[in-house]
């Protein structure tokens, strides 16, 4: 019964969560002379944390209130003047303001970078402090794009980092730390790979086996995630997302079962695939996985967990298993990481500091889950600790059955 609750109640809590989501807005700053002027791009969804929801137009005056004073632009300490502010017309669902701010003792007007030795003879010198939505909208994210004749610079502005300095005569470094910090909010909010992570601690239990599993995951996800980055490969993210529930039901399933009923899952788990497979050729339902790779899951969940594939060295098997994994989720980081967009002339950087992001936060994970377990085990389940796994792995299947499903149609 403690185990049938639980999985409703996980359910019911994971029908607003997904495991990929990220609040953002974006901004495009050009300047002409002694003018700045930016055009700022928010979602409905987002707007709607601080103003009341509506029409576009509606919503878009109100928020074009709501941001007047959410963005200072500062030259040598002294606020630039705010002169005008404009809605725009919508551009399809995103609401669009118009700021132009007028900044007296801006220097070098023809935006060209100051040569070695030569000196302005004004401060070009710029402070962007932006807090919208912030406070209002957990981990929300916005991003910057500066534009001069000769140059782009581009910002991320976050809770914790606010304010940038803006200067014209040098090209702004990589933003390493923010793209590490990105990478440690998505580990940290990726509630899907918080259980996949949980699992694959389930499924090794023991610290060489917990680092054989890691290293696997890591390879398998940094390997698809330079790929798809990079633009070698593209994958339809909504069948990513879907595949990443998939993975956590057959790793839920291999905690659960063992031997004979583990070959049983294995059939069911096909059987039902191969039906949703034969379902979407009907066009009975839609779905955003293509239909031949239904019947591909169905033979690899049936072979996966076969008690003959099953009695496999478990070193060799447990490497292997996490790199395709790793190497489906690592498309899912990809989706994510495209949705924050990549630096143009420092893409290579970015994805490292990025991914470094996503491993920092991946070791932080598993030390205090491996820590909650152990306690568990030895607090709620301290007659009977080898009830631990079943009980959490019963959950998450529940969980990545449901993600599974509502990603797919």
């Amino acid at each position: 019964m403690k185990q049938l609750a639980s999985i409703f109640v996980f359910i019911i809590v994971s029908s607003s969560t997904w495991g990929h989501s990220i609040n953002k807005s974006i901004s495009m700053w050009e300047k002409n002379g002694a003018y700045i002027q930016a055009t700022l791009i928010f979602t409905p969804k987002e707007a709607g944390a601080v103003v009341a929801s509506g029409s576009i137009s509606a919503m878009t005056l109100a928020f074009l209130q709501y941001s007047k004073e959410k963005v200072i632009l500062q030259n040598n300490g002294k606020p630039c003047i705010l002169s005008q502010t404009n809605p725009l017309p919508a551009n399809g669902d995103f609401i669009r303001l118009e700021f132009l701010f007028h900044c007296k003792n801006i220097a070098n007007p023809k935006d060209k970078p100051l040569t070695q030795g030569e000196k302005s003879s004004t401060d070009d010198s710029l402070s962007l402090t932006i807090n919208l939505l912030m406070d209002s909208v957990p981990f929300h994210t916005h991003f910057v794009r500066w534009k001069t004749a000769n140059t782009l610079q581009e910002f991320i502005f976050h809770a914790s980092k606010r304010t940038h300095e803006i200067s014209f005569s040098k090209q702004a470094p990589p933003p390493s730390y923010d793209y590490t910090l990105i990478g440690l909010k998505h580990i940290a909010t990726g509630y899907d790979h918080i259980v996949f992570l949980t699992l694959l601690l389930l499924i090794a239990q023991g610290i060489k086996p917990t680092l054989l599993a890691i290293t696997g995951f890591t390879l398998g996800h940094s390997f698809s995630l330079g790929l798809m980055s990079l633009g070698v490969l593209s994958v339809r993210g909504e069948a990513v997302e879907s595949l990443i529930g998939l993975t956590i039901v057959i790793a839920a399933a291999e905690v659960c079962t063992k031997g004979k009923f583990l070959q049983i899952t294995g059939w069911i788990l096909a059987f039902l695939l191969a039906s949703i497979g034969l379902v979407t050729i009907s066009g009975a339902m839609k779905s955003v996985i293509p239909t031949l790779t239904y019947f591909g899951m169905a033979v690899f969940v049936f072979c996966y967990l076969h008690p003959a594939i099953a009695k496999r060295e478990t070193s060799k098997h447990l490497l292997v298993m996490t790199l395709v994994f790793g190497f489906i989720h690592g498309f899912g980081f990809a989706g994510f990481l495209q949705e924050v967009g990549l630096p143009k002339e420092s893409i290579v950087p970015a994805l490292f500091f990025f991914n470094l992001g996503i491993e920092i936060g991946q070791i932080l994970l598993a030390s205090i889950i491996a820590g909650v377990l152990l306690l568990v085990s030895k607090t709620l389940f301290q007659a009977n600790p080898g009830q631990v796994p079943q009980f959490l792995a019963s959950v998450m299947a529940a969980a990545g059955s449901y993600w599974f499903f509502t990603r797919a149609f």
